[in-house]
């Protein structure tokens, strides 16, 4: 039995920082069809230079305008300041996006790509990669099912000390550039509460460390139709790093890393940890999966697992 060879498909990747260095490129250059078709695009000359060489790719640009007609998608990893500007672009040519988080900087900018991506019928995405840990979507079957019962309470506390490798100084930018902790892990947090409960829940209550530059300590309190739940965010120091979800029949909580179980208690107090049998098991995995799912979208093949909706 023969196998047709995969339909090429030409990715540009706008922005060649830490992320797309280390998590969308080795991905993109690691599929036939898409690797050699792969376009990097940055604003400096000498960094978009040694992606290119690193990755192979067919062509470089410092100028993300000159290659949207020639790509299939889009990956726009720039500085969050101009995600909703690179973004627009190509959506507006009838290009898909996947973004990294956050989608904008503004309600009114995320908005405007959202109703762009609507009207000309075109993917629009952003990298939730929380979506495909394998404890977090334990976690959304169960509470999805109904099988806890009403919710009642929400819980993520995540944090260790930053040491995310940085190819620019735009994390901790003032004047409203910077991307604190809110930004950088709490929009993962965030995403999972509003993906389990498949709503957004109203803020009550915001803290911050903040004094002018960008936030390393945050804490979220929300509420929704008969539950409460609070995102405790640092990258200054290690917190539990996992969450639990109450409901009126049961409990489920888990590790957010955890790769390979989730832990349920009955109502009653009776508790039981429940095996997984995930398809990813490392965070290479995560890189993987995150990439084939927005091809498969670029191709038509089915839906996004993060889209954007009106």
């Amino acid at each position: 039995m023969t196998h047709a060879p995969p339909v090429p498909l030409r990715i540009a990747v706008v922005g060649c920082g830490a992320i797309a260095r280390s998590f969308h490129l080795p991905a993109l250059a690691s599929i036939r069809g898409v690797a050699d078709h792969l376009t990097v695009v940055d604003r400096d000359p000498g960094r978009v230079a040694a992606a290119e060489r690193e990755f192979r790719a067919s062509r470089a640009a410092t100028d993300h305008r000159d290659v949207i007609h020639e790509a299939d998608g889009a990956i726009v990893a720039v500085p969050q300041e101009f995600h909703a500007e690179v973004a627009m672009d190509f959506l507006r040519a009838g290009v898909p996006v996947l973004c990294e988080k956050p989608l904008a900087t503004t309600l009114e900018h995320a908005s405007a790509l959202v109703a762009a991506a609507d009207a000309g019928g075109t993917v629009l995405a952003v990298n939730n990669t929380r979506r495909f840990y394998p404890a977090v979507r334990a976690a959304r079957e169960w509470i999805q099912s109904g099988r806890l019962g009403p919710i009642r309470r929400v819980e993520i506390h995540e944090g260790a000390s930053f040491n995310w490798p940085l190819a620019g100084g735009s994390t901790f930018g003032r004047g409203g550039t910077g991307k604190g902790v809110l930004q950088d892990v709490g929009a993962h947090a965030l995403d999972m509460v509003c993906w389990w409960l498949g709503e957004r829940p109203r803020i009550t209550r915001y803290l911050d460390d903040a004094m002018g530059g960008s936030e390393a300590v945050a804490r979220v309190e929300f509420a929704g139709d008969g539950y409460a739940g609070v995102v405790h965010l640092s990258w200054l120091s290690r917190l539990p790093n996992a969450f639990r979800v109450e409901g009126q029949q049961g409990t489920v909580e888990g590790g957010i890393l955890a790769w390979d179980a989730i832990r349920l208690t009955a109502a009653g107090g009776r508790s039981r940890r429940l095996r997984l049998r995930p398809e990813v098991r490392s965070f290479p995995q995560v890189k993987d999966h995150v990439i084939a799912n927005f091809l498969g979208a670029v191709r038509g093949e089915g839906g996004s697992a993060s889209p954007c909706r009106g």
